[in-house]
């Protein structure tokens, strides 16, 4: 939902994305990417990033070269879908985003969805697993 991101929550949001104010980097793109609201943080080596994109309510968190190794035991603890939308249902109100600031839908119930941005594939030559985005 187009909103304008406080300064608690921008702060909120680099500290999670383990950025600086000072680290904005400039990315010449258009459409909604060439707002005057939006911006773009991150490292030096492009390893870390947090994109804020107000007129569309957008937030991208991101981290490169995180590495996957196929575990030798099954995981345990990993939320099911219903908890995992909970689980971001609780950092929405620690990084200063309120219920009423959600998109709803029709019935007035919030839209809460999410997405995998990636994946992974064993590469055959080398044995390794490759992270696709």
């Amino acid at each position: 939902m187009p909103s304008a991101f406080s300064a608690t929550t921008v702060s909120n949001l680099l500290q999670i994305a383990e950025l600086k104010s000072n680290q904005r980097k400039r990315v010449d793109q258009g459409g909604v990417f060439a707002g005057k609201d939006v911006q773009f943080f991150g490292d030096q080596k492009d390893t870390r990033q947090l994109n804020l994109i107000p007129s569309q309510g957008f937030i991208v968190i991101g981290k490169d070269s995180a590495t996957a190794q196929i575990p030798k035991e099954m995981p345990i603890g990993v939320p099911d879908d219903k908890e995992v939308l909970r689980l971001a249902w609780d950092i929405l109100g620690k990084i200063g985003i309120s219920q009423s600031e959600l998109a709803t839908n029709s019935d007035g119930k919030t839209l809460l969805s999410f997405s995998e941005a990636s994946v992974l594939q064993k590469d055959k030559s080398s044995g390794q697993l490759v992270e696709y985005s």
